[in-house]
């Protein structure tokens, strides 16, 4: 399973609700994706 098909399943319908399942059993065991900012260059 490649990444990018990991996250579309863990961040919808039944995926969300066993995410939240198992982080609040083990909290932190799930990591949410952080959005991170990338320098442009202006040419």
């Amino acid at each position: 399973m490649t990444i990018e098909r990991y996250y579309i399943f863990i961040n919808k319908g039944i995926g969300r609700r066993l995410k939240e399942i198992i982080n609040g059993l083990i909290p932190g065991l799930i990591k949410e994706p952080v959005p991170v900012r990338v320098p442009v260059r202006k040419i």
